[in-house]
C-alpha cells in the first residue's frame, strides 16, 4: 500500500514520522504555499529517544499510484490540497480527511465524486517546534468511517494503517456522529478560550457556565434537527470533560489567533450557523462568536 501525507504541519509531519516508523510505504505531498522540508523531520516523542527521517517527496508517478492519500490540513486548506493533486489520482484511490470542524467533505465528493472518502478525527496533539522538527505533544485515540463510497474491501487494510500511525484506531458506521461529538466540544472551547486569552481548564470557572450552557443549547437543537438527539446536559458533560483533561492546553484556534494565523472558525461555529439557517432556527450565541473571531482576523490579514 502506498501511501501519500499531504503536507508537512504538525499533524502531517507527525503522521509521516510514525510512518516511518512503522515501515509503511509512505510519500510526502508538500503544499504549494509553503516551504517543505525537502524530506527532512527529526520526530521527538516522550517515550523515544529523538529520531530524524529522510522521506521521500512525491513524484508525479508516484502520486498516480497512491493507494491512500491522508490530508491533515487545516479545513480551510482542504478544498485546494485535493484540487493540486486532483489530476493524478485514480478513482479507487482512498482519501482520508483528518481536520478540525465539518464540511470539506462536501467538496473533496464533489471534486472526486468517485473516490472513497474517510472522515476521522484524532485527539492526539504535534507541535512544530522548527521547520524539520515535530515534537508529540500529547496522545490519545484515532475514530474513523466512511463518508461517501465505501469500499469494504479495503476497510482493514485502512484501519491498519490507522492504527499503526495513531493508535488506537476505532471504526465507526457512522462516523459522522463522532465528528459532531467533536465538534459541539470545539465550538465552545476553541472560541471562548481564543477570545477570552485563557488555557481550556479556565472554561470550568462558573464565569463561563452561562455561556457554555447557551452554546451547548443551540447545538442540541442544530444536532436534533440533524438527526442526532443528544441533550444539552450531555453536550456540556463532554464539554466539561476535555476542559479539564486539557486543562493545561491552549486550544487551536487561541494558538491560531495569538501567531495571527486564519482559523478554521467556518467549519466549527460556522458550521452549526449554516445549518441552523438550513432549518431555520436561531444560534445567536454562536453567530456572535463567529462575528468575534472574523473581527480577530480582520486585524492581520
Amino acid at each position: 500500500m502506498l501511501i501519500g501525507i499531504v503536507g508537512t504541519g504538525a499533524i502531517g509531519s507527525l503522521l509521516a514520522t510514525q510512518a516511518a516508523l512503522a515501515g509503511l510505504n509512505c510519500v510526502v505531498i508538500p503544499r504549494r504555499e509553503r516551504n517543505n522540508t525537502n524530506g527532512h523531520i527529526a520526530l521527538s516523542r516522550s517515550d523515544l529517544a529523538a529520531q530524524s527521517f529522510t522521506l521521500p517527496i512525491a513524484t508525479n508517478n508516484q502520486l498516480s499510484r497512491l493507494d491512500v492519500v491522508i490530508v491533515p490540513t487545516k479545513a480551510y486548506q482542504v478544498e485546494q490540497a485535493i484540487c493540486d493533486i486532483n489530476a493524478h489520482l485514480r478513482p479507487h484511490t482512498a482519501i482520508v480527511l483528518l481536520h478540525n470542524g465539518i464540511g470539506p467533505h462536501e467538496v473533496v465528493q464533489q471534486l472526486c465524486p468517485d473516490n472513497p472518502i474517510v472522515g476521522a478525527t484524532t485527539s492526539y496533539a504535534a507541535l512544530k517546534t522548527s521547520a524539520q522538527t515535530v515534537t508529540m505533544t500529547g496522545s490519545g485515540q484515532t475514530d474513523a468511517g466512511w463518508l461517501a463510497n465505501p469500499q469494504l474491501t479495503i476497510q482493514d487494510k485502512l484501519l491498519q494503517m490507522l492504527n499503526s500511525l495513531l493508535p488506537p484506531c476505532n471504526w465507526h458506521q457512522d462516523v459522522l456522529w463522532i465528528m459532531l461529538k467533536k465538534l459541539s466540544v470545539n465550538a465552545v472551547i476553541n472560541p471562548l478560550t481564543a477570545l477570552n486569552n485563557v488555557k481550556n481548564g479556565a472554561l470550568c470557572d462558573a464565569h463561563y457556565s452561562q455561556s457554555i450552557q447557551h452554546l451547548c443549547e443551540q447545538t442540541s437543537n442544530v444536532f436534533n434537527a440533524l438527526g442526532y438527539p443528544v441533550s444539552t446536559a450531555a453536550l456540556q458533560g463532554y464539554v466539561t470533560e476535555v476542559a479539564q483533561l486539557t486543562a493545561n492546553n491552549y486550544s487551536s484556534m487561541h494558538q491560531d489567533l495569538a501567531h495571527k494565523r486564519r482559523t478554521e472558525i467556518d467549519f466549527i461555529n460556522g458550521f452549526i450557523v449554516r445549518e441552523a439557517k438550513r432549518h431555520r432556527m436561531a444560534v445567536p450565541d454562536h453567530q456572535k462568536l463567529v462575528t468575534a473571531i472574523h473581527r480577530q482576523e480582520s486585524h492581520y490579514r
